[in-house]
């Protein structure tokens, strides 16, 4: 009888830890989301480095709270919402690459676009990669997939406008190719280490 009480409590401090830990990854994904729509439909990065500041520290805050709510209070549901919020988060993440893709193969963009364009897709992954203490790693192997996929829509995207329209070579291909080769390895690590490491050593073997 006497031990019914603390294990009520734990169940309720554990259950409300939970909420608070879902509360601002939820409101991390939000921002996030409204940042990569003024960045990537708008154009507008501005005050980028402040917003991606408070946004960082909800989103560790609420990382924290989901740690503490699982290992400390036992509380099994944050590893399945982490597994959903991370799915979410990955839809995101595709849709900003998707249109940084687009914006970046019309060539509209500076350079401060651009940087700003890479930054947020990359904090982006970074987020869901965060979430793989609670992910099995076969999901966050899986997770790689819609994004090569998007790699190979934008490395078809280049093939067709300067092989077949046969756009002008500047500087913008560059900036093409650097997109690209960045979003490829950034992907191709989602597959895990040991896959990623065996993917890089056939690369340079064919290379060299």
């Amino acid at each position: 009888m006497s031990a019914s009480p603390p294990s009520n409590q734990r169940l309720i401090f554990g259950s409300l830890v939970f909420t608070l830990a879902a509360l601002c990854l939820l409101i991390n994904l939000v921002g996030m989301a409204r940042l990569a729509y003024d960045v990537v439909v708008l154009g507008a990065p501005t005050d980028l480095w402040a917003k991606l500041f408070i946004l960082g520290l909800v989103y560790v805050f609420g990382l924290g709270l989901g740690t503490l709510s699982h290992r400390r209070f036992e509380n099994a549901a944050f590893p399945q919402f982490a597994t959903v919020f991370a799915w979410v988060y990955l839809a995101l993440t595709c849709l900003t690459y998707l249109g940084a893709t687009f914006r970046v193969s019309l060539h509209d963009y500076s350079v401060l676009l651009y940087g700003a364009f890479l930054l947020i897709i990359l904090l982006e992954l970074a987020a869901v990669l965060a979430l793989r203490l609670f992910i099995p790693g076969r999901v966050i192997g899986v997770f790689a997939i819609p994004m090569l996929a998007i790699v190979l829509f934008h490395l078809g995207l280049v093939v067709y406008q300067y092989i077949f329209v046969s756009a002008p070579v500047t500087a913008y291909l560059l900036g093409d190719l650097v997109f690209l080769l960045t979003m490829t390895v950034v992907s191709s690590a989602l597959l895990g280490q040991s896959a990623f490491r065996s993917l890089m050593e056939r690369v340079i073997e064919r290379v060299g």
